[in-house]
């Protein structure tokens, strides 16, 4: 007979095993479907993910924007304000610090507000993207940044997450979104749908050319825009 504590472990470790197994069965076949991709390339992803592809430049670089130039543009735009950043799963990134200490450089003021679905990270807002306005409000960020963030795990919001993202950009901001490629025909889709509701905003697909499963969709909302 096994110890009582390493018996109870046993039993525990069964218990989790059938959980598990009950919670797998309850899944669709396009759910399984997606977990298996999700196990299959995120370590893949987490290569890229490291802590120099998780900084400015990194991150600029998947997203084939530079960030730091947005800023400066932005404040050629509007000199006497603040420019307001949002990185939406921002996870461990220093990409926020290192964007307001390059900013500081021009004397330009960032104010950056970081939002991650998993609060365990230290994001400042425990914040899903389809919340954004509810939580910031609209007209608030002139950029906004998510790098494999909760827009690739709101499959049932996704469209009221683009459209929170779209009213939650000022007037001539930039919206950059890496995401995944299983996503790319229902991310077509919904924008597709979006842009018939926004026709003043500039969409842009494109295969992200660092990693082949991932795509970057670049939204621009004109400064002649006041009534989104």
């Amino acid at each position: 007979m096994p110890h009582p504590k390493k018996r109870q472990q046993q039993i525990h470790s069964r218990q989790q095993r059938r959980q598990k197994r009950g919670q797998w069965l309850k899944l669709s076949a396009k759910e399984r479907e997606e977990v298996r991709f999700q196990r299959e390339y995120y370590p893949k992803i987490s290569d890229y993910l490291q802590p120099d592809q998780r900084s400015i430049f990194g991150v600029s670089d998947l997203h084939e924007h530079d960030f730091l130039e947005a800023v400066v543009s932005q404040r050629q735009k509007k000199p006497n304000e603040p420019i307001h950043v949002l990185n939406e799963g921002a996870g461990r990134s220093t990409f926020s610090a290192e964007l307001k200490q390059l900013a500081n450089l021009f004397q330009i003021p960032v104010q950056v507000t970081e939002t991650d679905l998993r609060p365990l990270f230290r994001a400042t807002k425990n914040v899903s993207p389809e919340e954004i306005v509810s939580k910031f409000g609209k007209k608030k960020f002139q950029v906004i940044v998510s790098t494999f963030g909760g827009f690739n795990y709101t499959r049932a919001n996704r469209r009221h997450a683009l459209v929170n993202f779209i009213q939650a950009l000022s007037p001539g901001g930039l919206a950059s979104i890496v995401f995944m490629h299983q996503h790319l025909a229902a991310v077509s889709a919904e924008v597709r749908q979006v842009q018939k509701r926004f026709p003043e905003i500039s969409f842009e697909i494109k295969q992200n050319r660092r990693i082949h499963a991932a795509y970057i969709l670049t939204m621009r909302k004109p400064a002649s825009s006041p009534n989104i």
